[in-house]
């Protein structure tokens, strides 16, 4: 089930994007795709193709980057839902605040009653 909620390349690039995680190389680039026009934005997919993917998928399709940003957030919620004793786990219920979190949570404790 968790596979369902890793980024995916793109998701990633894009999370490294905007908060600023990227070296000087990747942040050059992405100032280039974002001026370059489609034609250009195509010969930069030919070395990078997910770059581009993703910046496209951000710019162009609507509710893409919020799903992304769920997804990110509720990796912490799953991973300490993984991790924490199936006794302990009514008591972090109040402390999920994604939907994912609290759907992964409902499927654990069904699995393990």
């Amino acid at each position: 089930m968790i596979e369902d909620y890793e980024l995916t390349e793109e998701e990633r690039l894009m999370w490294d994007w905007q908060y600023e995680r990227f070296g000087d190389f990747y942040k050059y680039l992405m100032k280039a795709l974002c001026h370059a026009d489609t034609k250009n934005q195509d010969r930069l997919s030919l070395g990078f193709p997910d770059l581009v993917s993703g910046y496209q998928k951000y710019s162009h399709q609507e509710g893409w980057w919020e799903r992304a940003v769920k997804k990110h957030d509720a990796r912490f919620e799953v991973e300490r839902i993984k991790i924490t004793d199936r006794n302990q786990l009514p008591l972090i219920a109040g402390q999920m605040k994604t939907e994912i979190g609290i759907e992964y949570l409902s499927h654990r404790l069904k699995e393990e009653s």
